[in-house]
């Protein structure tokens, strides 16, 4: 059986706590009334905006001439944050020594237009972040990572939008091969891209310890994700119902086997309803009706922690009578 690489995350709240001292790398002065610079609580979303570059462009031949150019000048913004965190005590004591994915590649480079001047105002770069697998797909792409930049005359950079978690290898671990059934299927179908292998970046305020390999099988627009390791854990709600009520079971995937469960819901008919809790065992009964259901899922050996949110109504578990 083939390994796969998992990534342990640092503590994020290392880069919140250090906010005024990234605001001042970022802006390259101290901020004024032009910067704006938000950091998420858990460090895993960064904006920066510098309103005396962005949409100021006055002379577009000042501008980087081609999308080299262009990617060149981003890369060295880059290199300059990653330096000044390598110099920042607290984050390096942190774990922390750079907040940029180390393999990231261009998938845009563009033109920005000003609409308001009709007149081309910035370049838009962005990157998608790769991780070694250690394995014979070699680096993947991780799925939710953004790293988006916008370069304005002399190469100067007008705002940059960073979405990653700094992490580290964990070590390896078995790969866990794609069902079969689910792997034929999609097989199957010419107008669908084979399942690939990709890493996983958890939503904003979701604790994340890990960064996780999934297979992701695409579906028309859209497209599911299966673990691809003990480390990625994938949950769903199965359920059966009649005129009396419905009993909702959840299935975790992926995981350790140990898990904890917590699910909350609302009623969806009602003008105004709250979240309300609705238990913390693998199973919950619910009284006739629509339902807006959460269930959160969090493996008691990981801590890894996974959602999963669904409309449920009681006819749509009711067989046909035939």
């Amino acid at each position: 059986m083939e390994n796969v690489r998992v990534y342990r995350t640092f503590d994020g709240t290392a880069i919140a706590a250090a906010r005024d001292r990234l605001a001042n790398t970022f802006a390259g002065r101290p901020p004024d009334d032009d910067i704006t610079f938000v950091v998420s609580g858990d460090g895993g979303r960064i904006w920066f905006e510098d309103n005396s570059v962005l949409w100021q462009t006055s002379n577009p031949a000042l501008l980087p001439q081609i999308g080299t150019a262009a990617e060149m000048a981003a890369r060295v913004f880059i290199g300059r944050i990653n330096s000044a965190v390598q110099n920042d005590k607290a984050l390096v004591s942190a774990g922390i020594n750079r907040l940029f994915p180390d393999d990231i590649r261009p998938s845009v480079i563009a033109i920005a237009a000003d609409p308001d001047r009709s007149v081309v105002d910035h370049w838009l770069v962005r990157f998608d972040s790769y991780l070694p697998t250690d394995t014979s797909m070699g680096s993947v792409p991780v799925f939710g990572a953004i790293t988006e930049l916008r370069v304005g005359e002399n190469g100067t950079v007008g705002a940059c939008w960073l979405t990653w978690r700094p992490c580290y290898p964990q070590g390896l671990t078995p790969l866990i091969p794609l069902p079969t059934s689910i792997a034929t299927l999609s097989n199957s179908s010419s107008d669908s891209p084979a399942p690939s292998l990709v890493y996983r970046l958890a939503d904003e305020g979701v604790s994340q310890p890990y960064i996780a390999p999934y297979f992701f099988v695409q579906q028309d627009d859209d497209g599911d994700f299966f673990p691809a390791s003990l480390y990625s854990p994938a949950i769903s709600m199965v359920g059966d119902g009649s005129s009396e009520g419905i009993r909702l079971v959840a299935q975790v995937v992926g995981g350790s086997g140990q898990y904890d469960y917590r699910w909350a819901g609302a009623d969806s008919t009602a003008a105004w309803s709250e979240m309300a809790d609705l238990g913390t065992g693998d199973t919950i009964n619910l009284d006739p009706g629509v339902y807006n259901i959460v269930l959160r899922v969090t493996d008691r050996i990981t801590g890894i922690i996974t959602f999963i949110e669904r409309s449920v109504y009681t006819d749509m578990f009711v067989q046909a009578d035939s």
